[in-house]
């Protein structure tokens, strides 16, 4: 058995302690929390244990039973979040619920650095009244919410710390409410009749300051909401910190915001450069170019996530169909990965791409030496003859400093695979339907370093790894601290009780 720091036998004596007296304390009290609480068996915790504690609580689903003791001072993260489904009978007590836990918030909580209302927000305006009291805030939730263009003013009003915003799936929220996160482009208070006559043009001025958002907003999620073409531009242009814009139109407006200036190649070599260092691209239908995705990339200097996608029926990949049906001929791996990794693959740490034809492994290795995830999905349909030339390259290198790899129905040749899992960095492998994952790959791999690093399996329908394959990462010097199975042959009960005596204290799921 691992012995246990100090730090997680405190934490744990407390949630024994919760669970054997305070329940029952807390249970004959008024569901209503009261601001003015005093003789809390918690109020003196470090921050890190409080945090801790709450963590547990909430895998443990005893969140929301002790709560009322939870909010305190020290306190850095507030989750009040709900779940997809609400029982209308039981709605409204809810939500009265929730809104008396912020307003004990507003009142204890004056340093909250992160604030979680997911789909738990009823009516925008209840959160509206109690921004100004959370004038520290650095990440704010209120996705899949009523929440409109009256609570982006209002955050960009007050919360001139924040660092990340998400609004996903608000419809209320329009380019109105992104003029609201750039409050200080509204020109100065000598003119005030032109200022509220001009608030809404796109254009730098000399006479206005920027934003109170530009230095500190690097996150801000869009999807799902009114925002159009026009406010994702004036984002853009107005919070200069933003490292990943996520909406469906944040490429588009990249690649044709200068368009004339990349015709003349002065201008062109004017053209600003922009913070985001995540790109999310999908290559839609008939699409019949990739000058938009290259001119996007070529304005962003430090991109270090990119996930590339073509739109189509997976159930039809590995037939081909989506290939000749769906025009994407000319989005092959060549003609628009190989030119966009020689930008900025050295920059890479996250790159994933879903339904391409085919890749090349040697191009990602050789161009994105930094990288830290890979993730492949449903890529790899290319002929017999190319997997031959390809698996005949002497010498291989690897992705030296690979941690996480997935793959998920990917056609990929034994020789490729190995040199995957000859990443002694690896922490995290996650399979489904890999048919060329098999004991033998495993062996090799495990001959090679016996994976030092890694944490956590999971093989979804990769039939081909028995027992054998397993066993390997069940010996003692193993730092595997979770292994997930689903797998459509059975394994035997007496076989999993012993791989769960081998793992310890560590966790294993089969299914």
């Amino acid at each position: 058995m691992l012995r246990k720091t100090l730090f997680e036998f405190c934490v744990d004596s407390i949630i024994e302690e919760m669970d054997r007296g305070w329940g029952r304390k807390s249970s004959k009290g008024s569901d209503t929390v009261d601001p003015e609480v005093s003789s809390n068996p918690l109020e003196h915790l470090p921050t890190a244990i409080l945090e801790e504690v709450v963590r547990i609580l909430r895998k443990k689903k005893l969140l929301e039973k002790y709560l009322r003791w939870i909010i305190l001072p020290q306190l850095h993260t507030l989750d009040l979040s709900s779940g997809w489904v609400i029982k209308r009978s039981r709605e409204e007590a809810e939500i009265k619920q929730m809104i008396e836990h912020l307003k004990c918030a507003s009142v204890k909580c004056q340093m909250l650095k992160n604030l979680i209302l997911a789909y738990s927000l009823p009516n925008g305006e209840n959160l509206i009244g109690f921004l100004p009291t959370f004038k520290n805030l650095q990440a704010l939730d209120v996705s899949h919410t009523s929440a409109g263009d009256n609570c982006m003013w209002a955050v960009g009003t007050h919360c001139k710390y924040l660092r990340s915003l998400d609004v996903r799936s608000c419809w209320e929220v329009t380019d109105f409410g992104i003029q609201g996160l750039c409050l200080d482009y509204i020109e100065k208070e000598n003119d005030e009749d032109n200022q509220t006559a001009k608030a809404g043009d796109f254009e730098r001025r000399d006479s206005c300051r920027p934003p109170r958002l530009s230095n500190s907003l690097q996150t801000l999620w869009l999807e799902g909401t009114q925002v159009t073409k026009k406010g994702i531009q004036e984002a853009l242009q107005k919070l200069r910190s933003l490292k990943a814009l996520e909406h469906k139109s944040t490429v588009k407006v990249l690649g044709e915001m200068h368009r004339e200036d990349w015709a003349n190649t002065e201008k062109r070599n004017k053209i600003p450069k922009y913070a985001l260092t995540k790109i999310s691209y999908c290559i839609k239908e008939k699409q019949i170019s990739s000058d938009r995705i290259v001119k996007a990339v070529s304005q962003c200097n430090s991109i270090t996530e990119l996930d590339i996608a073509k739109t189509g029926d997976f159930s039809d990949f590995f037939t081909g169909r989506n290939e000749i049906d769906n025009g994407y001929r000319q989005f092959t791996f060549d003609g628009v990965m190989i030119p966009i990794l020689n930008i900025i693959g050295n920059s890479l740490k996250d790159f994933s791409i879903s339904l391409f034809d085919s890749f090349k492994l040697c191009t990602i290795i050789d161009c994105c030496p930094n990288l830290r995830k890979l993730k492949l999905r449903y890529c790899g349909y290319y002929s017999i003859d190319e997997i031959e030339k390809f698996s005949n390259v002497q010498e291989r290198k690897t992705l030296g400093k690979l941690q996480e790899l997935t793959l998920d129905s990917v056609q990929i040749s034994p020789d490729d695979l190995f040199t995957l899992m000859s990443s002694s960095s690896l922490k995290s492998i996650e399979l489904e339907k890999c048919k060329t994952f098999n004991d033998d790959i495993l062996q090799q791999a495990y001959d090679l370093h016996m994976f030092p690093n890694l944490e956590y399996l999971k093989l979804t329908k990769c039939d081909s790894v028995t027992e054998r394959g397993i066993n390997l990462l069940l010996k003692e010097r193993s730092q595997v601290k979770k292994i997930k199975i689903i797998s459509r042959k059975g394994i035997a009960k007496e076989k999993l009780e012993v791989w769960q005596i081998s793992l310890k204290n560590w966790e294993l799921e089969y299914s």
